[in-house]
C-alpha cells in the first residue's frame, strides 16, 4: 500500500463515511478507526509480516489432530484411530482432518507438496527420515540436498509440532508418540520436509 493509497483511505474513511454521509461524531470515530486499521494491515502486508489466519489454523489443526492420537498402536497400513496408524497413515489422517488431501505413501508425500527448508519449518509440516540406513552426517542443508538430488528416498514421515518436536507412528510394537529433531538418531536421518495446503 503506497503513501497515496494510505492518504486516500484515511480521507475516504473519515470524510465520505462519516462527515459527508452520516454527520455523526460516533461514526466519525468508527470510520477513523477503520481507516487506521486498514493502513496498519496494508503496511504489515507490504513488509511481508502479514500471515493469513487460515494458514496458521490449518497447520494447527494438522498438529493437534496428530497429537490427539498419541498412544494409538502402530499398525502397518493403518490410517485411522480404529485400525491404528503407520507413519504415513498418521500424516495422511491429520491432513485430512484439516481438509487437505495428500498422497498416502511416504515416497509420494515426499515427492509432492512444497519443499520446506529446515529453518522455515512450522506446525503441520511433514518431516521425513531415512530410518533403514546409518544416517547422513553433516549440515541440515546437506542432508536435504543428498535426499533430493542423489535420490535417497525417505522411509519415514512425521508431523512437525514446532520447537524441534514432531509426532509419529514409529514402528511395529510401538505407539504414536512425540520425538525431537534434536535427538542424534533423528538428526542423522533427517531427509527434508514438505508442506501441503498451508
Amino acid at each position: 500500500m503506497t503513501g497515496t493509497h494510505i492518504i486516500k483511505r484515511i480521507f475516504y474513511g473519515v470524510w465520505e463515511g462519516a462527515i459527508k454521509k452520516a454527520k455523526s461524531p460516533v461514526l466519525v470515530l468508527f470510520f477513523a478507526v477503520w481507516a487506521v486499521q486498514g493502513v496498519h494491515g496494508g503496511l504489515m502486508a507490504g513488509s511481508g509480516m502479514l500471515i493469513e489466519t487460515g494458514v496458521v489454523e490449518r497447520g494447527g489443526i494438522i498438529a493437534q489432530s496428530a497429537l490427539k492420537k498419541t498412544g494409538i498402536p502402530y499398525v502397518f497400513g493403518g490410517m485411522s484411530p480404529d485400525t491404528g496408524f503407520d507413519c504415513s497413515g498418521l500424516t495422511w489422517y491429520s491432513h485430512r482432518k484439516a481438509g487437505i488431501k495428500i498422497p498416502r505413501s511416504v515416497e509420494a508425500q515426499f515427492e509432492n507438496g512444497e519443499k520446506v527448508e529446515f529453518f522455515d519449518l512450522r506446525r503441520g509440516d511433514i518431516v521425513f527420515f531415512e530410518v533403514y540406513g546409518k544416517g547422513v552426517k553433516g549440515l541440515w542443508g546437506l542432508r536435504d540436498f543428498i535426499a533430493v538430488y542423489i535420490k535417497i528416498k525417505p522411509t519415514h514421515a512425521a508431523v512437525y509440532l514446532g520447537n524441534g518436536k514432531f509426532i509419529h507412528a514409529p514402528k511395529s510394537g510401538d505407539t504414536v508418540r512425540e520425538d525431537t529433531l534434536h535427538n542424534n538418531y533423528w538428526k542423522k536421518r533427517y531427509s527434508g520436509a514438505r508442506r501441503y495446503g498451508q
